[in-house]
């Protein structure tokens, strides 16, 4: 309660000042920043709301400095626990004038969190309350059909989707408490990445679902874009996402869960097969506790220490190890072998992985620091609301509990002051400076370090970031944008520069993880290793950076797994014209990566096929034969797609308009036009022709109209999104169709591709080095893509067809 006064004043003046926010929402001053966030700092200042501070958004501010209002009960009783960082203030706050931290303090800082995070504020894991536990000897006295090796974003749904199929699935890894946990950014989803959310959910996965339940503000991206590029994204509650996550892995009756640190695979040599280059088939882990994995230092090993080793057979195994394969956390000069923060790494784990014989190589991910949101002014910056109406992850969700209590984040630019400081301590960051191997590793281009944005882009004066609230019920904020690595007093004095951070308190440092990954194209498509049968990799082990491309891949993984038991050879696959998975999968095995992966809706050549609205159409039939996805998902896409149905009929064939009656609506025509043609043609949207129906259509037109307004919003987004871009789909579909059945078609040896328009530098320079045979042989020549296969493709039939002609300039 102490805490409260010091950030409050008392209830009944809070209500008072939200009665004058009330009073004051007319106000027609821009949109700079909530200045009822105040509150948050303890400042005695007038209160003034923008009009984008909602009541159902105050309540939930309040509540966290005082009594929570009755309208808001609901979304904080959801929350398990307050924040470790910031409860009571026992976090470690960095002050710029302790700069001078060694590297054993900094371990021992790092040490002392994760005691904190666990034991001292712990989060008491979901499987110590249910009896999905097991124990090592119960563990090492079974035989399991799929052993998962790792509890993140990954390995959760490889152990999920195992379960589901009816397979005997343990998941092992370091920590109960640690399964589920969002080590970075606080949100789910984005530009190509919701789209990979929705593919998991639509193929029965549990990311979307347990999205939807933690999610505090939501996000349609791109909306002034067309719906093929639109991004569903979620700002979501750390806690509530790890226990609504541990909730439904703990509901599978086939899984179990063990903590112990894998070291080593079981492998039967007597199954290599020197043809193949296959050196044997997996059997299972050899694990411990108490050893590699428990020490900061693994050759720091103290007498004392207790080492319990067992085996885990299995018929299959999935590695899903993250960012924890011979992780290395890097901050300014200090390296400390760890994972993720307050967590080992795994590094017997990669000796042996390297041992037999698999390619590995090293990358990097950062993570930006953590601060005190009391200490943030929050009227500085420029207020990110959510939706009014959020859009769910999940097919089965209709809305989302938090629709009515979503929290703001907050848009901020770095300066020319913050980006000089550094400019002159750029060498102490180990992007630049550390020697040896640990620094080495690539980070990502996509989502670089704020130190790498101001040498790459050294012509800019400011870059953006954003200010995100890690939950409902805690204070500190997530500075996305701002991912770095040097020495916490720079960061701190980098930070202060920012108006509106003058006065930040950061709870936690920034830092870069470097790790291991291996050479995805060791893989094949249904993620199991070319190397040894029976074992499959998944996520930032195969070179992905983010949550939703972890989770993908572990989808896939555990699916081929649990099926391979049953039927050996059957395989579940998703090509690049299905889905995003399949272009992810596809990229990786074919292509490789030397950087973390991040997905894009640019790489994907079909993507007006390929939305976010539409995954469940696509995937979700395909996951249900194969025993992946339950009858209940299988109905609910039934339902949709006679809804959508219903609606294509009254479009195509029930609003039919003669000239004279478009004349009447305002729109000039030759020819009578349907509702669908009014729409492909993007004369009008389906909220506009509504209303046009409604003022000058018949009574027939307006009673058809009724079973449009009756769809459910998000099946009406459907029908608006497949009506506009009925046309492209129809050629889309014709190529695609063109291109599976011509897989053979025979490419002339004496095809100039220098002189073919469409294809890329690359394209042309390996095309004319492989002289592929066929098209399908082009298809498996590394950067050639599905686009350049259809071009191929029609231009080898218009030559056979009319062989004098010379080619397009």
């Amino acid at each position: 309660m102490s805490r409260l006064l010091r950030h409050t004043r008392t209830t009944e003046a809070l209500a008072a000042q939200v009665r004058l926010l009330r009073v004051r929402r007319t106000s027609r001053r821009p949109l700079h920043g909530m200045a009822a966030l105040p509150l948050l700092c303890g400042r005695n200042t007038a209160l003034s709301v923008p009009r984008i501070l909602t009541p159902a958004v105050v309540p939930s501010y309040l509540s966290r400095f005082g009594r929570a209002s009755s309208t808001s009960t609901h979304c904080h009783e959801a929350s398990p626990q307050k924040d470790s960082l910031a409860s009571s203030h026992q976090c470690e706050e960095v002050s710029s004038s302790s700069s001078s931290s060694s590297s054993r303090d900094m371990s021992q800082y790092l040490v002392r969190d994760a005691v904190q995070r666990e034991s001292e504020h712990g989060f008491k894991s979901v499987f110590e309350e249910n009896g999905r536990r097991v124990s090592l000897r119960e563990a090492a006295a079974r035989h399991w059909d799929v052993v998962v090796v790792g509890g993140g974003h990954a390995g959760a749904e490889a152990a999920a989707a195992s379960a589901r199929m009816g397979a005997k699935t343990l998941l092992v890894t370091h920590t109960l408490q640690s399964v589920g946990v969002m080590s970075c950014n606080p949100s789910i989803g984005g530009v190509g990445k919701g789209h990979l959310v929705r593919e998991i959910d639509a193929l029965g996965g549990i990311m979307g679902k347990v999205a939807d339940r933690a999610g505090i503000q939501f996000r349609l991206l791109n909306r002034t874009k067309g719906p093929a590029v639109w991004g569903p994204r979620a700002q979501s509650d750390r806690n509530i996402y790890r226990r609504c996550l541990q909730e439904e892995l703990a509901s599978l009756p086939g899984l179990s869960i063990v903590e112990a640190s894998v070291d080593d695979l079981l492998v039967d040599e007597r199954q290599a097969s020197k043809e193949e280059r296959v050196i044997g088939a997996v059997r299972g882990v050899c694990v411990s506790t108490g050893g590699d994995g428990y020490k900061w230092d693994p050759n720091e090993l103290s007498e004392s220490s207790t080492v319990e080793t067992a085996e885990l057979k299995a018929a299959r195994v999935i590695v899903a190890t993250g960012t924890f394969l011979g992780g290395m956390i890097l901050l300014g000069r200090e390296k400390i072998p760890a994972g993720r923060f307050g967590d080992p790494a795994a590094h017997a784990l990669s000796r042996r992985l390297r041992g037999y014989g698999f390619p590995l190589a090293r990358v990097k991910t950062g993570t930006p620091p953590r601060l005190h949101g009391p200490s943030i002014d929050f009227s500085a910056f420029e207020v990110q609301p959510g939706d009014v109406k959020p859009l769910p992850f999940s097919f089965l969700n209709d809305t989302v509990p938090h629709a009515d209590c979503q929290l703001p984040c907050y848009a901020f630019w770095s300066n020319a002051v913050a980006n000089d400081i550094v400019r002159k301590n750029v060498h102490q960051s180990p992007e630049f400076s550390v020697p040896g191997k640990d620094g080495l590793g690539v980070g990502p281009r996509y989502c670089p370090s704020f130190e790498a944005k101001v040498v790459r882009f050294a012509e800019r004066e400011r870059h953006l970031g954003w200010l995100e609230p890690e939950g409902l019920d805690t204070d500190v904020i997530y500075p996305a944008g701002l991912s770095m690595s040097l020495p916490p007093d720079v960061q701190l004095q980098m930070m202060q520069a920012i108006p509106g951070l003058e006065q930040v308190k950061m709870l936690r440092p920034g830092y870069s993880v470097e790790y291991d990954y291996v050479d995805p194209r060791i893989l094949h498509p249904t993620m199991e290793t070319s190397l040894v049968r029976g074992l499959y990799f998944a996520g930032q082990l195969n070179g992905t950076t983010g949550y939703e491309e972890a989770a993908s891949q572990g989808l896939l993984a555990g699916i081929n797994a649990a099926l391979s038991l049953g039927s050996p050879g059957e395989e579940f696959l998703v090509d690049r014209t299905q889905a995003y998975l399949g272009v992810l999968v596809d990229d990786l095995t074919t292509l490789g990566t030397k950087e973390p992966y991040r997905m894009f809706t640019s790489r994907a050549e079909y993507r007006l096929s390929l939305r976010a609205d539409n995954a469940d159409q696509r995937l979700t039939r395909l996951g249900h034969e194969v025993g992946a996805v339950s009858s209940e998902r299988l109905s609910a896409l039934d339902h949709k797609e006679r809804q959508l149905a219903a609606g294509k009929d009254v479009l195509e064939n029930r609003l039919r308009f003669s000239v004279k009656h478009l004349e009447s609506m305002g729109i000039p025509g030759r020819k009578m036009l349907s509702g669908l043609d009014l729409l492909s043609g993007a004369v009008l949207s389906l909220d506009q022709l509504v209303e046009r129906v409604l003022l000058h259509g018949t009574a027939d037109m307006k009673a058809a109209l009724r079973i449009v307004q009756d769809l459910p919003w998000q099946t009406r987004l459907t029908l608006e999104s497949e009506s506009r871009y009925s046309n492209y789909l129809y050629h889309q579909e014709k190529d695609i169709h063109l291109l599976r059945k011509d897989q053979n078609l025979t490419l002339p040896v004496s095809l100039n591709y220098s002189v073919l328009p469409g294809l890329s530098s690359e394209e042309r320079e390996k095309l004319t080095e492989y002289r592929p045979a066929t098209l399908a042989s082009a298809s498996r020549i590394p950067g050639v893509t599905p686009s350049t296969l259809v071009l191929l493709l029609k231009y080898v039939r218009r030559k056979q067809r009319f062989p004098r002609e010379r080619p397009p300039a």
